[in-house]
């Protein structure tokens, strides 16, 4: 729970990040292993059309949540795995800043690791943020929606509020309609990231608040970090994997609920010399 005044209101959306990178433990530098990508080796083509339409990288490395604050470095393990890097996800989670008492944000994570990126050729590239005077806008028009139809009304803070204001109150409660109908503008931009990344070869970084859509299997609302692995245009899909639960299964969601829910999009790319 943070106060919502003029400089904590910036620092609200930080706040739902916190919880994706929650304390680590030290494994060591000995269990770095770093290879050349086998895809990059090859030539071989790195996403598969299926049958049905699907386009997926295939062959995702898996890596479980090894605690339910460790989302952000599992899936970050993953994408930098698929990269032909393999750094245990506790050694990400502690080089990002974290501590047993001490989270950080998104941001704040992804900037420590930064040098980490470069020692392997790799960079992040920066799709999307959702800052916090976005989502106060999104929150007021979703408010303008709901209002007209007798629906509950999110609780947007105003510049003199200082009450307390928690990500779950005043983002996870939004009405799933109204907010598909806010967020309208940006999802063909979302739609043709996804499509063009997946084809040069690199799975996404996604960042979503958990609780606005329903999803089964899901138990409480919050910041999570996801991998994109894929897409269907024909159906207007994209297919995810969650580091949370068995086998990093891949799951499909529409297009048009998971840029509704997106907060932050990002990739690794390569072709940077290795320092």
């Amino acid at each position: 729970m943070i106060k919502a005044g003029k400089t904590s209101i910036a620092v609200l959306f930080l706040l739902a990040w916190g919880i994706l990178t929650g304390c680590a433990a030290w494994h060591g530098d000995s269990a770095y292993v770093v290879r050349k990508n086998r895809h990059q080796v090859s030539g071989e083509t790195r996403h598969r059309v299926l049958p049905n339409g699907d386009v997926v990288l295939a062959g995702m490395p898996a890596e479980v949540q090894e605690s339910p604050r460790h989302c952000a470095a599992a899936t970050l393990a993953r994408a930098l795995a698929w990269e032909g890097v393999r750094i245990p996800q506790a050694n990400l989670a502690l080089y990002g800043g974290v501590t047993a008492e001490r989270g950080v944000g998104i941001d704040e994570f992804y900037e420590e690791l930064l040098p980490l990126f470069a020692d392997y050729g790799l960079r992040l590239r920066t799709y999307f943020r959702l800052d916090a005077a976005a989502a106060l806008e999104r929150g007021k028009r979703h408010n303008a929606l709901a209002s007209a139809d007798g629906l509950p009304l999110l609780r947007v803070p105003s510049e003199d509020d200082t009450g307390p204001i928690a990500l779950e109150t005043f983002f996870c409660e939004a009405n799933p309609t109204c907010l598909r109908l806010v967020t309208r503008a940006g999802r063909e931009r979302f739609s043709r990231t996804v499509i063009q990344t997946i084809r040069a070869g690199h799975p996404l970084l996604w960042g979503i608040v958990l609780g606005v859509i329903p999803e089964q299997g899901v138990l409480s609302p919050g910041g999570h970090l996801r991998l994109i692995v894929g897409y269907n245009e024909a159906e207007q899909t994209i297919l995810y994997s969650d580091p949370w639960g068995p086998d990093c299964p891949v799951k499909t969601m529409d297009i048009v609920d998971a840029w509704a829910i997106t907060m932050s999009l990002d990739s690794l790319e390569t072709g940077l010399p290795v320092r």
